[in-house]
């Protein structure tokens, strides 16, 4: 196979995952396979000098299905390339603290604080919260959030049989029956079940 029939192959296959992904709400590969594939596309074209109409590597990873409401934002939320490279990360960070964890997609929060206090520096971002604290369910965040601690609390005493159910219990509620044995499945599990020890 030549390199152009193999950039035709990786973009189908990356074309095929990212719809199933975003469209479908399916997963047919994992996030590593995909990466691997995109990473050796990306170099196939730097390589040729060829970038095929409808690359993966130009366009956007899916079409929008569902319109969102649009917000405005005291200073732009801007996305960040990703990378595998530590010295790239290191200048990235240059002489500040970071941060770094797992990569998990879901939805981003704007906090500002000042002077001890936290709050949502825009109105309309505010109330969007507001509404949707205001919405019946959040019975079940509560019992979440208490299962992490007692979970938490049998790590700590080294309770191997109610870590083990915990995680299990965890596990068995986020994972659909497809996807329960999933990487991505398991790492989310396990970030939810120790989630208090974030605090």
């Amino acid at each position: 196979m030549d390199r152009t029939e193999r950039m035709r192959e990786l973009s189908e296959k990356l074309k095929e995952a990212s719809r199933a992904y975003y469209q479908e709400d399916r997963e047919i590969m994992s996030n590593l396979m995909y990466d691997r594939l995109y990473d050796e596309l990306e170099a196939l074209e730097k390589e040729t000098g060829i970038v095929l109409a409808g690359s993966p590597t130009v366009t956007v990873g899916y079409e929008a299905v569902d319109e969102l409401p649009k917000e405005r934002h005291e200073t732009p939320m801007l996305s960040l390339d990703k990378t595998k490279d530590v010295e790239a990360l290191a200048e990235f960070a240059g002489d500040h603290e970071v941060l770094l964890s797992w990569k998990l997609d879901g939805l981003t929060v704007v906090l500002t604080y000042e002077d001890g206090d936290v709050f949502i520096p825009n109105r309309e971002i505010e109330q969007e919260f507001l509404n949707a604290v205001d919405e019946p369910g959040w019975d079940g965040l509560t019992q979440a959030l208490n299962s992490s601690e007692r979970l938490l609390e049998s790590t700590w005493e080294m309770d191997a049989a109610a870590v083990a159910k915990g995680i299990d219990a965890i596990h068995s509620e986020t994972s659909s029956i497809l996807q329960y044995n999933n990487e991505n499945s398991l790492t989310c599990a396990i970030l939810m079940a120790y989630y208090s020890a974030k605090a």
